[in-house]
């Protein structure tokens, strides 16, 4: 073979030397340019038809490609929001000419490939908000002429690289919301940078002490991470910042002193950090500063004076610190000032009266201080405001009628101080009010009507508190109007929402007379004055006075002008009361006669009124006379009924008496139905009966007969009544009570309770039975001092096998106790949680004093015998449950089942009610026994067998030891440890307010350490607290937008999870029911993203409600980690939820594909303001979603696509995040 001719090679090699001829350059030029063009479009994943041909530089064949002015080179590549899925080919190192990169929002993939440092000529890159991954490489600081990085909101890891040291022409760098852990000293060379972004990364360690090298440095944002220690002095040095955002990291010490050098800084953001010591003086230098947010640390003494210089400052925000002292006067120099929020600490003092100046305030935050006095008049003058924030202080006074101007505000929160006076009207008539709280304070008199004309409230609580009236104020969300002084006449005309929280006041009688003396002072109130002004001289006979009265005054009351004489003569009819006791039979059947002259003693009143005018000054000692006669009027209750008999028969003879037929008529009626409630002088129609009843006395109320219990509301104020701490009963009204209630099925457990507790509010009861086909109850008192350690208490119901059996250190500091025992044969609990039930409701209470013991945790098991269970289903197992009150539904931890001779007993640890319920039984595992085999026997092989047997018998205890061992150790330890990640001590943990309370615990603020504030959720008893735990940390779950776990305790059945500053969505909806569609987008972006990551653990969030997302600033996080269940899990709820997907109810499995569901729901609610309907869906009401003309029209698409019944057509999480950031780009 021939050898090669060196030629060819020396040519090629001359000719790289000095060049071929210029249209030869050309051809290899644009060859090589296509093949890196193809590749680098391939690897993009973009559309073939966008890069087509073999010309470059013509716009119309590669679209986002701009070449340099001869159009021969690329010199800029951008594509915005195109939807690039693939990753950055290598290939982009060859475009040597490149200026800009621009793939801002996309979902490209994968590294930054190493030959991006080939790009010399690069001034630009934005790779902001994709899903590149990997560690930012090296090359990048060979990037010289790079002016602007931005390398945001992707999955960078690993250290920033030393290398940007390098990057000598930088001026924006921006790296922020990736996962980056360190900053390099290098960053501190680049001289010409203005703005430096890192936040939101997992950085850590200290801030650089270099940092105040970058004098030409304008932006410096590092919050969102784990930066610790102080904040460095030389920071002061950057003379030229205007925005320092340091917020959201683990950063101690205190304030530098020198901060008030940074003449032009505008944003100064410190909060969450574990910042200590004072607010320097000096910040009254930083005159150009408009937000000043320092709140969630642990900052103290008072806030300085010169705060009233920063006449820019438009946000004040200084929420959970420790200051102290007034708020200062000079911040009515604030005039431009929009946000003041200033709870949480520990203010005292007088709100200044120059609040009034703020012309521009809109938020007023300052609960949970102890701050005092009364609101300055002023406070209508800040004609801006929308949220005044007081709760939780001492400030007193009356409410200004100066609020009343406030047209725009939406939230007044002001309980739990000490407010008096009554609310005024142009308060309740705010035309955009949304929410009121003024509870538990000293407010009385009439809360006034609200405008129908205006828009209903969202949410009313005026409880507790000393009102006498609330007028008619339109609802839709929550209201509570208990604890007040309403009287039982008239009846409250409120909203719906509002009247099941109304109680009223007992009715009764001014002296606890008789019904007919009752019905008479009703219809002629100005008699009874003249009646019991004579009586004072009479106390005695005070009743029967007031019977004489009223049938004098009939009698005469046919001429107007003789009445004055006949009240004179009431003492001398006082004496023909008491003879006439035996003609009330014969007179009760005369009374209906008398009842079509009710009419004719109307007129006669103000006669008698004139008359007794003169007599008022007596009427006050009169009454404490009449008072302590009670006694001896219940003595004489039967000749008083008769008196007023008598006197019915003779006013149907004159025809001319009203107040004598009304009393007569309700004696009548009372007499034909066994009263449910009374006086004790309506109950004594023996002689057994009066004796009992006058332990009861006047205590007793409502006056109420069983034919008027027609529905659940009766029975509501009939509970309500009862649970009165002056409502005492007889048996007998214990009886006609049960009688008459217990047809209410879903009421027939607190009826029975209510009736117990009053019924042993009477000291005189001490045992009371009560059996009817469905209902059974036992109730006896115990003297508990002869009882020895280990002995019970025995109770059972006659004619039942129902019993309960109660160890005596259940109430060991109880010398008497009273146990209930009740039996319900029908699921009293079913219109609640329907679940069939296998046994009789069996309760069990225990009384001392007149109120229930609180039975848990004993040592020694409680024994309730349920009865007998014959009925358990074939393949199942009969287990003991209690109703848990806090979730509605029947719970099994904690209690066990014993049967004995098919009846059942439950032994529990605490009481309440139990039931059985069932389970599946467990499949039989039977042992493998191999085949025999016959191999002789003999002595030597069962001495081996039995040795073998007995050594491993051996090692099986050792092991089983030692693993009992390690597992109590791991527990002991785990509940020692310290390490918040994982578990905490609970002895660092200071629970501060309780911000939240639901079926499944509370949630509170709280400070672990002394350093870091957290949420610490405090689960009840029943609730598997590792299952929630688990979720959180086996699942991995770590994720921006879904609230962290930190650690648990078992001990005290913590779960502890970083807290957010700003409360729930339903929080703010509430106070803000029109966001702006910025915000709604917002919102709905980081949701979906929580979802995206939850879906992709093959986890469900089972409540996308408002009250599940949390809320800080701009983030937005899901919370509820009992909320997140597997992929299938089964759904169970009761009535459907109109924001759960079709096919989770359809396939009763929870599938992510309702995540999208979930999502559209929310965006209209949000956009409709129809946010409250959350609050009431389990109430069944049917809810449309629908989209109207008046909406964005991309906005209605995407709820009419995400809300459609077929999953297969809604678009994905990920095309919803797409979706929402084009149009928050396009805005």
């Amino acid at each position: 073979m021939a050898k090669p001719s060196p030629l060819p090679v020396l040519l090629y090699l001359l000719i790289l030397l000095f060049g071929m001829p210029q249209g030869s350059t050309s051809m290899m030029a644009a060859v090589d340019l296509f093949g890196s063009m193809q590749n680098i479009w391939t690897a993009l994943g973009g559309p073939s038809q966008y890069w087509s041909g073999t010309k470059i530089c013509n716009p119309a064949d590669y679209i986002g490609v701009t070449c340099d002015s001869t159009g021969s080179w690329p010199i800029s590549i951008k594509f915005r929001s195109s939807a690039l899925t693939g990753t950055l080919s290598p290939s982009i190192g060859n475009l040597i000419n490149l200026t800009s990169l621009d793939f801002f929002n996309n979902q490209l993939s994968g590294p930054i490939p190493g030959t991006i440092g080939q790009l010399t000529s690069l001034t630009y890159i934005n790779l902001f908000n994709n899903r590149l991954s990997g560690s930012i490489p090296d090359s990048i600081g060979s990037l010289t002429s790079l002016q602007y990085l931005l390398l945001d909101n992707c999955r960078f890891n690993g250290s920033i690289p030393s290398s940007v040291g390098g990057l000598s022409s930088i001026q924006y760098f921006s790296l922020s919301s990736n996962q980056l852990t360190g900053i390099p000293d290098s960053i501190c060379n680049l001289a010409t940078i203005t703005t430096l972004q890192l936040s939101n990364n997992q950085l850590s360690g200290p801030i650089p002490t270099c940092i105040g090298n970058l004098h030409a440095l304008q932006i410096l944002r590092l919050d969102g991470n784990q930066l610790s220690g102080p904040i460095p002095d030389s920071v002061c040095n950057l003379g030229s910042i205007t925005t320092l955002q340091i917020s959201n990291n683990l950063l101690s010490g205190s304030i530098p002193t020198c901060i008030g050098d940074l003449h032009l800084l505008q944003v100064f953001w410190l909060y969450r950090n574990q910042l200590s010591g004072p607010i320097p003086d000096s910040i009254g230098n930083l005159i150009s500063l408009t937000d000043l947010q320092f709140s969630n640390n642990n900052l103290n003494g008072s806030i300085p004076s010169t705060i009233g210089s920063l006449t820019s400052l438009v946000n004040l925000m200084l929420s959970t610190n420790r200051l102290s002292g007034p708020l200062p006067d000079s911040i009515g120099n604030l005039h431009l000032l929009q946000n003041l929020q200033l709870s949480s600490n520990q203010l005292t003092g007088l709100l200044p009266s120059t609040i009034g100046s703020l012309a521009s305030l809109q938020t007023l935050w300052l609960q949970n201080n102890m701050m005092s006095g009364p609101i300055p008049d002023s406070i209508g003058d800040a004609s801006l405001l929308q949220q005044i924030l007081l709760e939780y202080n001492q400030f007193d006074g009356v409410i200004p009628a100066s609020i009343g101007k406030l047209s725009r505000l939406t939230t007044i929160r002001m309980q739990n101080n000490q407010f008096t006076g009554s609310i005024p009207q142009g308060v309740i008539d705010l035309p955009t009010l949304n929410y009121l709280d003024a509870s538990y304070n000293l407010l009385d008199g009439t809360v006034p009507d609200r405008n129908s004309s205006l828009v209903a409230l969202g949410g009313l609580s005026l409880n507790n508190n000393r009102l006498t009236s609330v007028g008619y104020i339109s609802v839709t969300g929550t209201c509570s109007l208990g604890g007040n002084a309403f009287p039982c006449l008239p009846t409250l005309n409120v909203s719906t929402n509002c009247a099941s929280s109304v109680v009223y006041l007992p009715c009764t009688t001014s002296s606890s007379t008789t019904s007919s003396s009752t019905s008479s002072t009703s219809s002629t109130t100005s008699d009874t004055s003249s009646t019991t002004s004579d009586t004072s001289s009479t106390t005695s006979d005070t009743s029967s006075t007031t019977s004489d009265t009223t049938s004098t005054t009939s009698d005469t009351s046919s001429t107007t002008s003789d009445t004055s004489s006949t009240t004179s003569d009431t003492p001398s009819t006082t004496s023909d009361t008491s003879s006439t006791t035996s003609d009330t039979s014969s007179t009760t059947s005369d009374t209906p006669s008398t009842t079509s002259d009710t009419s004719s003693t109307t007129s006669d009143t103000p006669s008698t009124t004139s008359d007794t005018s003169s007599t008022t000054s007596d009427t006050s000692s009169t009454t404490s006379d009449t008072s302590s006669t009670t006694s001896d009027t219940s003595s004489t209750t039967s000749d008083t009924s008769s008196t007023t008999s008598d006197t019915s028969s003779t006013t149907s003879d004159t025809s001319s008496t009203t107040s004598d037929t009304s009393s007569t008529t309700s004696t009548t009626s009372s007499s034909s139905t066994a009263p449910l409630m009374t006086s004790s002088t309506s109950s004594s129609s023996s002689s057994t009966s009066s004796s009992s009843s006058s332990t009861i006395s006047s205590s007793t109320t409502n006056v109420t007969p069983t034919t008027a219990i027609t529905d659940g509301t009766n029975v509501t104020v009939i509970i309500q009544t009862l649970y009165d701490n002056n409502t005492k009963i007889s048996v007998q009204e214990a009886k006609n009570i049960l009688n008459s209630t217990l047809q209410n099925n879903a009421d027939t457990v607190q009826v029975i309770s209510a009736v117990v507790i009053a019924l042993l509010r009477n000291t005189s009861t001490t045992s009371f039975d009560y059996s009817t086909k469905d209902v059974s109850i036992k109730l006896q008192t115990y003297n508990t001092t002869s009882l020895m350690v280990g002995e019970s208490i025995s109770s059972k119901i006659d004619n039942s096998s129902v019993a309960v059996a109660l160890p005596a250190s259940a109430f060991s500091s109880q010398q008497q106790v009273s146990v209930s025992l009740s039996s319900v044969s029908y699921n009293p609990f079913e219109s609640i949680y329907n679940e069939t039930i296998y046994s009789p409701v069996i309760g069990v209470s225990v009384y001392a004093q007149g109120k229930e013991i609180d039975v848990r945790g004993v040592d020694q098991l409680i024994n309730i015998t349920m009865g007998s269970i014959t009925s358990i289903p074939s393949g199942y197992e009969a287990v003991c449950q209690y109703w848990n009150e806090t979730f509605n539904l029947w719970s099994r931890d904690g209690c066990s089942l014993v049967v004995d001779a098919d009846v059942a007993i439950c032994q529990c640890s605490h009481l309440t009610n139990f039931s059985i319920g069932v389970q599946l039984r467990a499949a039989a595992t039977e042992p493998v026994i191999p085949p025999s085999q016959d191999s002789g026997s003999n002595k030597t092989k069962l001495i081996i067998i039995i040795a073998c047997c007995s050594v491993g018998g051996l090692l099986l205890i050792l092991i089983v030891s030692l693993l009992v061992y390690r597992k109590v150790y791991r527990y002991k330890r785990d509940d020692t440890e310290t390490n918040l990640s994982v578990v905490v001590d609970t002895d660092g943990i200071e629970l501060q307010k309780m911000i939240g309370e639901g079926k499944r615990g509370q949630v509170w603020k709280s400070i672990y350490k002394e350093t870091t504030v957290v949420a610490v959720k405090k689960l009840i008893e029943g609730i598997d607290i590792d299952r929630e735990c688990d979720v959180m940390k086996k699942q991995g779950l770590h994720h921006p937008n879904v609230v962290q776990y930190l650690g648990r305790s078992l001990r005290e059945r913590y779960i502890v999870m970083e807290y957010m500053e700003d409360e729930t969505l339903h929080h703010l909806l509430s106070s803000q029911p029109r966001l702006t569609m910025d915000r709604i987008f917002t919102i709905c972006n980081d949701v979906s993203k929580g979802l995206s990551y939850i879906t992709s653990m093959g986890m469900v969030h089972v409540s996308v409600v408002p009250s599940k997302i949390l809320l800080s600033g701009m983030t937005v996080k899901l919370n509820c980690f009992s909320c997140i269940v597997a992929e299938a899990s089964p759904y169970r709820s009761k009535p459907d939820l109109f924001y759960t997907a079709p096919e989770v109810i359809e396939e009763k499995r929870y599938r992510a594909s309702g995540h999208v569901y979930n999502v559209g729901v929310l965006l209209w609610s949000m956009v409709t303001g129809s946010h409250h309907l959350y609050e009431t869906a389990r109430e069944g009401r049917d809810v449309k979603v629908t989209v109207d003309k008046t909406m964005d029209e991309k906005v209605s698409q995407l709820i009419v696509d995400c809300t459609k019944k077929r999953r297969e057509e809604r678009p994905s999480l990920k095309g919803i995040i797409e979706r929402i950031s084009k149009q928050e780009e396009e805005e």
